[in-house]
Formats: structure tokens, sequence, C-alpha cells
């Protein structure tokens, strides 16, 4: 994996949600996901360097709705909207998780890939063990003293955005599924696009005696 700075945090001076994704996708990056992120906070030690970052945006995208609300085929939050597909529609205490570049942002509506799971999602903030696909908090409620713990912070109301996480002593395991997206956070990248990244090939032609570039 080879990690790009996207962009650093700098006191609110990132991006926002849909900038950091807009720009990943114009590089051809893929943006890291909550579990890397989660790595690189909790057992490699690379936060120590590159505390500038943080609290910076990862590329797991999650959806859910008010406690109790079932899934309909939309959930909105802010200006964001999120198709919901239909195998999710009625799930209730759930939410919609999938990473990029398995979505796509059009306007501001988002719609998920086919990688999209639908996980069960706890109805409050608290620590609980995380599942391994995405490292969403959502398993057996635990306590600080388990370093395998995750501390989930979400809303009260129905949620579109990504993970964010921050890298304090005290929030390293701190999974917050919260942020406005117009927030402005730091933003990772990878060259490698995954698995479910399918290119639009838009070949350039380059001058043999000048060098410029030319599509066609």
């Amino acid at each position: 994996m080879t990690v790009i700075k996207i962009t650093q945090y700098d006191n609110d001076q990132g991006m926002t949600m849909q900038g950091a994704i807009t720009t990943a996708n114009q590089r051809k990056l893929r943006l890291l996901s909550n579990t890397e992120i989660d790595e690189r906070l909790n057992k490699t030690g690379e936060w120590k360097q590159e505390k500038e970052m943080y609290p910076c945006w990862t590329g797991t995208l999650i959806v859910y709705a008010e406690p109790g609300a079932p899934f309909g085929k939309t959930v909105t939050f802010r200006d964001l909207t999120l198709n919901v597909p239909k195998q999710f529609q009625g799930k209730v205490n759930c939410a919609i998780v999938c990473n990029h570049p398995d979505f796509t942002l059009k306007d501001n509506t988002l719609t998920p890939g086919k990688s999209a799971r639908c996980i069960a999602f706890p109805v409050n903030d608290g620590q609980y063990l995380p599942e391994k696909e995405f490292g969403v908090p959502n398993g057996e409620k635990s306590g600080f003293t388990n370093s395998a713990a995750r501390h989930l912070w979400r809303r009260n109301e129905s949620y579109v955005g990504l993970l964010a996480r921050g890298f304090d002593y005290y929030d390293r395991r701190d999974v917050y599924a919260y942020y406005d997206c117009d927030c402005r956070l730091g933003v990772f990248g990878d060259t490698r696009r995954g698995k479910n990244f399918k290119c639009k090939h838009e070949w350039i032609k380059v001058c043999k005696h000048c060098g410029e570039e030319r599509r066609p």
C-alpha cells in the first residue's frame, strides 16, 4: 500500500466529505478505510509521525436511520441523500456500510455498490467490540480496559457520511459516525484502488516532439 496525504487537518482547514471523495476520484486514489486508519492509530504507531492529519475522514461510508425507524427508499442527512438498496429497505436499528471506491457521489446523492453490507448498529453511544469487515463498533458491549473495544459516537437522528477518526490518547479508539459533511478534516489516499474499482479509461496521446499531452 502506498499511502498519500491528500490533505492535512490544519485546524479545520482540511477537506469536506464531498471534497475528499471527489478529489480521490479525480486523482484515481482510494480513501483509506476505517480498519486501515485504525491499524495506524492502534497497532503500527504511524499516527505519531502524522498528527497533522487528524482528525481525518476514512473511506468507510456509513448510513443509519434514527433509532427504531426502518430504512425507507432513501436516507437524508443535511444536503446528502443515500439511495437505499431494495434488500435493505425495512431494516431497523441497522447501518449500511461500504468502503470507497464502491459507492458513487453525484451532486449530493450517494449510491452504494454491490459490496455494501447491512449490519446491526447500536442505538446508543458506547464501547463495543467492532465487527471485522469495516471495524464498526456494534458487538458485545465492553469497557475501556478491553483494548479490542472501540467507542462508537453516533447521532440520535438519521445520518449519511464517512466514518472519522482522531489521534489523542483518549480517542485513538473512538469511531465517529456523526461529523457534519462540511467539516474539514485530514484525508489519506492509496494508489491502489481495490478490487471494486472499474476504471473508465481516458487514453491520452503524447506528442513525440514536444511531449505535450492531448486528449483524443
